[in-house]
């Protein structure tokens, strides 16, 4: 008589059968860090803290070292409208630093800085292009920060209901 452990079995059918306890335990230890790695990433980026300086109508100057990232992002927030976007950070209410890294998936996060102390307002969370087929990851990844991490925020702030598309 042949064990379970012993049988030859084809493909998917072998990994049905459990030969001891202690695959068991960690196929489970496994499958929970899986799980807790999807929710880790599928959780929404909010901005932690809310100011006043924010709010709508508000200038904000865009401070990034990449001239392509600044197009796209200006672009996008003027589509937006809900900050004026100025020149200088003089005029400014709040500073929009974008941090990015360059790779397979151009990740990219904002902060909002007061620039009269230069101390951090809020952050958003990273966005990505890495599942965003696109030819042009910046623009992809600017307009993706503008619409699921500031817009959303934004619009769930003030109660009116999330943007469309």
């Amino acid at each position: 008589m042949v064990s379970l452990g012993q049988q030859k079995l084809c493909g998917c059918a072998y990994f049905l059968f459990i030969p001891n306890y202690h695959t068991l335990k960690n196929q489970l230890r496994v499958s929970f860090l899986f799980l807790a790695f999807l929710f880790s990433i599928s959780s929404h980026g909010k901005i932690v803290t809310k100011s006043p300086l924010t709010a709508k109508g508000r200038s904000v100057f865009i401070a990034t070292r990449d001239s392509g990232e600044y197009v796209h992002l200006f672009r996008a927030l003027e589509y937006w409208g809900y900050w004026n976007i100025v020149t200088d950070t003089s005029e400014a209410d709040f500073i929009l630093r974008i941090r990015s890294r360059k790779g397979l998936n151009y990740r990219v996060y904002a902060v909002l800085i007061n620039p009269e102390n230069g101390q951090e307002i809020a952050r958003t969370h990273r966005v990505g292009t890495f599942w965003s087929f696109t030819f042009n990851p910046k623009k992809r990844a600017m307009r993706k920060l503008v619409k699921k991490r500031l817009r959303r925020h934004y619009y769930e702030v003030k109660g009116n209901p999330k943007p469309q598309g």
